[in-house]
């Protein structure tokens, strides 16, 4: 959610957990307080809320994303990432996702998980995470 700063996005975060928590009975009354204290991110809760009633919600992760199927090849296999030839995808996260790579100047047969921070995390907050600084 490019449009709420840090702070916002750390209380979004934490409001969106309680709003979970409420009865749905009691939720429009919680929505309308917090919107007179923090109208942005009650705004983004309600829109988040909202996404419940898609169609498909309810079988969000009903199946292991792990299956018999191989894998579709990202256009990121057999890329040179520096020193690292990229050999596939092992898996995806709220951060980014994380490849299999190895080492491919010939220094050593090293092989390593590279992991890279999507785009759709705000830059400043992404990094902070990465490397362990953010707040959780």
């Amino acid at each position: 959610m490019p449009d709420l700063t840090d702070e916002q996005w750390r209380s979004f975060s934490e409001e969106l957990d309680e709003a979970l928590r409420i009865p749905e009975a009691e939720r429009a009354a919680w929505l309308a307080a917090l919107a007179i204290r923090q109208p942005r991110v009650a705004a983004q809760i309600e829109r988040k809320l909202s996404l419940r009633s898609a169609p498909g919600f309810d079988g969000f992760l009903s199946q292991s994303p792990l299956t018999d199927n191989p894998p579709v090849q990202p256009a990121l296999v057999g890329r040179q990432l520096g020193s690292w030839l990229v050999e596939g995808e092992i898996g995806r996260g709220a951060l980014g996702t994380v490849w299999r790579a190895r080492r491919s100047d010939g220094r050593s047969r090293q092989r390593a998980a590279i992991k890279l921070v999507g785009r759709y995390w705000p830059a400043a907050t992404a990094q902070a995470r990465f490397r362990g600084r953010g707040r959780q």
